[in-house]
């Protein structure tokens, strides 16, 4: 059951959190799934614009699973009677993942 969307500071954003099991294909050695967090935020700061973002964190993969954030953001511009769709991702490092000898 995906969780409905619930108001965040005073109604400028909508947001959810929702937690599934990932399959892992191609890794050799590790687990074969990990559990996996999405938060996702939802806002129209115009009437013409509709934004929604979200970070992924997976919380199986061995030494670097909380070390960083998948990100994206989709924003959705009303253009006359189109519209334009802008697609961002980016992988936020929250902290080290160099080896220590």
């Amino acid at each position: 059951v995906v969780p409905s969307f619930t108001p965040e500071n005073n109604g400028t954003y909508y947001k959810r959190q929702v937690t599934f099991i990932s399959p892992i294909k191609g890794a050799p050695m590790g687990p074969k799934e990990t559990r996996v967090i999405q938060t996702h935020r939802v806002s129209m700061p115009n009437e013409t614009e509709l934004i929604f973002d979200s970070s992924t964190k997976s919380l199986d993969i061995p030494m670097y699973g909380d070390s960083f954030l998948v990100e994206s953001l989709w924003k959705v511009k009303q253009v006359g009677n189109d519209c334009n769709l802008t697609i961002q991702w980016r992988v936020n490092f929250i902290k080290s993942v160099w080896v220590k000898g």
